[in-house]
């Protein structure tokens, strides 16, 4: 009875210390992280969060990213990840950590230059902002036609001699 009493204590004693342990290793969160470019080879940097510019050294391990819809394993050591997903030429690059909420995703745009990738990083607010901007020249343009509609109409109307049926008749023969 007591040998199983002992072993019973040693047994919780083992599993308590491997959960506790276990608790412990928990990855490091990434805060921030970039995108570069170093010898050739692209990279992503954890930074810290106080510092925009610091690799967090303590990010070491396993880390998915969600790459252009992709789940790719990330092996981060020392705060640095080599990105060895192959791309085809120039392209746009969607970045979103699965450990992250959705706030923490970024946009790159990888130029290919002879025989390594330029990533440059493109604010999100852009995608809003381009698409407002088409919104508003078409507006401007559909007042810009009406105005000449308007003006076509004012010159027709006050011009003596050439009436509208008159321009439509020297359109068609020029025309035919």
């Amino acid at each position: 009875m007591r040998l199983l009493a002992i072993t019973c204590t040693l047994f919780l004693l083992t599993i308590t210390t491997s959960f506790v342990s276990a608790q412990s290793k928990e990855q490091e969160k990434i805060e921030d992280f970039k995108l570069v470019e170093e010898n050739g080879k692209l990279k992503i940097k954890a930074l810290e969060e106080s510092d925009e510019q610091q690799v967090n050294e303590k990010v070491n391990g396993e880390y998915i990213f969600g790459i252009n819809g992709m789940d790719v394993a990330l092996e981060f050591r020392r705060g640095e990840a080599n990105l060895s997903q192959q791309f085809s030429g120039s392209t746009f690059v969607y970045f979103s950590p699965k450990h992250q909420p959705v706030s923490s995703v970024k946009l790159y745009y990888l130029q290919e230059i002879s025989d390594y990738y330029g990533p440059f990083k493109i604010p999100i607010s852009l995608l809003l902002i381009i698409p407002l901007i088409f919104i508003i020249i078409g507006y401007f343009v559909r007042k810009l036609i009406f105005l000449f509609i308007g003006i076509l109409v004012a010159f027709f109307l006050f011009n003596k001699g050439l009436d509208i049926g008159n321009y439509f008749a020297v359109l068609w023969s020029w025309l035919t």
